[in-house]
């Protein structure tokens, strides 16, 4: 690498005191002092200010502390988002299985609900037949005065009427309620067998015929029993029990429509009813 220097320059003369110098300026600021008793004092300094001026490297921050820094900054953050989505999700997780546990407890309040609507619905019907049975009562009770009065004033009679007591009259009055759910088929052939089993399921499938001729609807019986003692020569009439008053009376009321010739449909009446008819 080439220096330029500057070229010399004249010599300057100039006054010190009062005796003439002459100097000579080579570079930048120096002069070379010609003649003189005492030192140039600005070479000095000149000089020592150049031999004193130091250079220091800046200090630079690594690339690798930044990179670092950033790194625990990254890691740290990744971190509060891990938790924060466990948090999330454990939340989510509780508030699902609360929702669950919502949803089953209104599926047994409705089940609940709906077996108490059941019940309510029962306990009208209840209260329904219990009105009924009353007005059948009231009904039979008047009935009973009447044939009571009737068989006091009929030459004819033959009861005793010392024997109908309180206790007949409640006891009759029992019997007739309990023998309304039933009726007598008269005309069913019985079966030559000695198994009891078969003639009772013989005797079971052939009220079930008889019963579709009356009503379409389907009846189905509670028991049906043969009157009287087994004779193979003779067929026994048929008790047939139901349920309810009202499937008797309603197969009662349609017994016109069996077309058999054999076959016949009574009420299944009381000891006491069937001697008053005997007596009419």
């Amino acid at each position: 690498m080439s220096v330029v220097r500057s070229p010399p320059q004249s010599p300057i003369t100039y006054t010190e005191g009062n005796r003439d110098s002459i100097a000579t300026m080579s570079g930048i600021d120096r002069f070379e002092k010609i003649g003189g008793s005492q030192p140039d004092l600005r070479k000095i300094a000149l000089s020592d200010n150049i031999n004193q001026i130091t250079f220091r490297a800046k200090r630079k921050t690594p690339d690798d502390d930044f990179g670092a820094q950033f790194k625990q900054f990254q890691t740290k953050m990744e971190s509060i988002i891990m938790d924060m989505t466990k948090t999330q999700t454990e939340n989510i997780n509780k508030i699902s299985q609360g929702v669950s546990e919502i949803k089953e407890q209104i599926s047994l309040i409705k089940v609940t609900t709906d077996l108490l609507s059941s019940e309510q619905e029962k306990i009208k019907s209840e209260l329904t037949n219990i009105s009924n049975f009353r007005v059948n009562i009231e009904e039979k009770v008047v009935a009973i005065e009447n044939e009571i009065a009737s068989l006091k004033n009929s030459p004819t009679s033959m009861i005793n009427t010392s024997l109908l007591s309180y206790e007949d009259f409640v006891s009759e009055t029992q019997e007739r309620s309990q023998r309304e759910k039933n009726i007598i088929i008269r005309g069913i052939k019985e079966i030559k067998s000695s198994n009891l089993e078969e003639r009772r399921s013989h005797d079971g499938e052939e009220v079930k015929k008889v019963l579709k001729m009356a009503v379409s609807d389907h009846m189905e019986p509670t028991k049906t029993i043969r009157l009287g003692k087994y004779n193979p020569d003779i067929s026994r009439p048929i008790k047939v029990i139901f349920s309810t008053s009202e499937a008797a009376k309603l197969i009662l009321r349609n017994k016109s429509n069996i077309k058999s010739e054999d076959i016949k449909i009574y009420t299944d009446e009381t000891p006491y009813q069937q001697k008053y008819r005997n007596n009419l």
